[in-house]
C-alpha cells in the first residue's frame, strides 16, 4: 500500500450551505450509529450517520455559532474537507450530503473561560458520499 504525502496540511472545514465553516471550528466527527432496524435481506442493520463536534462561540454575523442558531431544524448541504484541500483527489477525498441542523446551542460559558465553545450534534439523514474527482 503506497500512501501520498501531502505536504503541509491545511485545516480541515466544512461548508454549510456553500459557505466555508473552518476559523472557529475546534474539532469534528463525521459517523455513523447503528440503527436498530434490520432488513430481511441484510445481515447488518442500517445506519444513521451525525455530524458532532465543537466550535468557538463567536458573536460575529456569519459565524458557525449564529448559522447555527439562524438555521436551526432546517436541512442544509454540507461539504467537509478533512484536510483542508482545495479540489478533492483520491488521496484526499471530500464528503458531501445533507444535515439537519439540530436544536440552537446555547450561549455562555464560565465567566473566567478566555473564549465560550459550543458543541453540535446533527443528524445526516444519508449516508455521505466520498467526492475525488
Amino acid at each position: 500500500m503506497t500512501f501520498q504525502r501531502l505536504g503541509s496540511r491545511s485545516r480541515p472545514s466544512i461548508t454549510l450551505d456553500r459557505l466555508e465553516r473552518a476559523i472557529e471550528l475546534l474539532d469534528y466527527r463525521l459517523a455513523p450509529t447503528p440503527g436498530d432496524d434490520m432488513t430481511y435481506l441484510s445481515p447488518f442493520p442500517e445506519s444513521e450517520w451525525t455530524l458532532e463536534g465543537s466550535a468557538y462561540q463567536s458573536l460575529d454575523a456569519g459565524s458557525l455559532y449564529r448559522y447555527a442558531r439562524e438555521h436551526s431544524g432546517e436541512t442544509v448541504a454540507f461539504t467537509i474537507r478533512p484536510l483542508g484541500n482545495a479540489m478533492a483527489t483520491a488521496y484526499a477525498p471530500h464528503y458531501t450530503g445533507e444535515v439537519v441542523i439540530g436544536p440552537k446551542p446555547a450561549l455562555g460559558g464560565s465567566a473566567s473561560a478566555r473564549f465560550f465553545v459550543f458543541e453540535f450534534a446533527w443528524e445526516v439523514p444519508d449516508e455521505p458520499t466520498e467526492v475525488i474527482e
